[in-house]
């Protein structure tokens, strides 16, 4: 496996553009999300969201989760799979995985922002800058718990190349390495 990041190629462009929504609902028009000029302002400040390609040849023989989002603070990397669950907590410093942390099997919620009085939420994932914040599994209810600021989101999107004749069942071994959801 191998990450592919090709600053060059349009596909690979870092682009942000913040729209008011009057709905609520995503309304944005395909040009916005095609056009070479979408971007923020040549001045604008970078932002720490990674989009990173990873291709692998065939289907692995070794099924596990699929690491789909890296969370990175000062001192930790929390590895998050395609369902939102935190499997793998990385101390930065030591490079060791954190076996014991209190975030391990909870779910990724989004990040919150306080500032001058004010609360800024968002979700799917956090923003550089924010706290993640997760739920932590509880006997009895959901109990919350926040990190410290979040310094990068990489979002790791996986692309399996595999010959054509290799059968119908290549989807299932591609997609085994997520959790399957209750009732399906």
């Amino acid at each position: 496996m191998s990450n592919v990041q090709d600053p060059g190629h349009p596909a690979h462009r870092q682009t942000m553009k913040e729209m008011p929504s009057q709905t609520g609902l995503d309304d944005f028009a395909e040009h916005e999300l095609t056009s070479p000029d979408h971007g923020p302002p040549a001045a604008a400040a970078p932002l720490d969201i990674e989009v990173a390609l990873v291709h692998e040849r065939g289907v692995s023989r070794r099924p596990g989760q699929w690491r789909a989002f890296e969370i990175w603070t000062a001192k930790s990397v929390y590895a998050i799979d395609g369902q939102m669950l935190c499997f793998g907590v990385m101390d930065r410093k030591s490079g060791l995985a954190d076996e014991r942390h209190a975030f391990l099997g909870a779910r990724l919620m989004g990040g919150e922002h306080k500032i001058d009085g004010a609360i800024s939420f968002s979700h799917p994932l956090p923003t550089p800058g924010s706290d993640a914040i997760f739920q932590i599994k509880s006997p009895t209810r959901g109990r919350y718990g926040h990190t410290s600021p979040v310094e990068k989101v990489v979002v790791r999107i996986r692309v399996t190349h595999a010959p054509v004749d290799s059968g119908d069942t290549l989807w299932e071994e591609i997609t085994q390495t997520f959790r399957p959801l209750p009732g399906l």
